[in-house]
């Protein structure tokens, strides 16, 4: 049975100190509460496995690479937004900590018209067709 993961049960250094963490970053990065709550999440993981030997895994996304060329594995993500906690966490694998970061496309296909690609399609029924950019060579990473 896997360990449920509470703030709570953190040593009381180690919440201190990110909760001193996520105040910091709030000050900084005032008015984005969910990147802020995301960040300290991320952080107090990251402390609670140090030393462990357990993993960390977390999605990030393929939108935040590369714009306008093809991007690999080897391109870190900005470090804003969601890129900075895919940073923290690779920041913490290079530190020993064992972590993966799996990047998800900007379309996932689902049941029905939810996301992103619903409206898309809604579109081309409505008009009878579907635009493209360009020559329409671009690439779209889907799953």
């Amino acid at each position: 049975m896997a360990e449920s993961f509470a703030p709570d049960t953190l040593p009381v250094a180690k919440s201190a100190r990110y909760e001193a963490l996520a105040e910091e970053i709030g000050a900084v990065l005032e008015g984005e509460p969910n990147l802020i709550a995301r960040m300290a999440t991320v952080a107090a993981m990251l402390a609670a496995l140090e030393g462990s030997g357990k993993s960390l895994v977390v999605t990030s996304g393929l939108a935040l690479l590369a714009p306008g060329q093809t991007a690999t594995e080897l391109n870190d993500a900005a470090r804003q937004g969601r890129g900075e906690t895919e940073g923290m966490v690779r920041d913490a694998a290079s530190r020993g900590l064992k972590t993966a970061v799996i990047r998800l496309p900007p379309i996932t296909h689902q049941d029905g018209d939810g996301g992103f690609l619903g409206p898309l399609v809604q579109i081309a029924k409505d008009k009878g067709t579907a635009a493209y950019v360009g020559d329409g060579a671009n690439r779209w990473a889907a799953a």
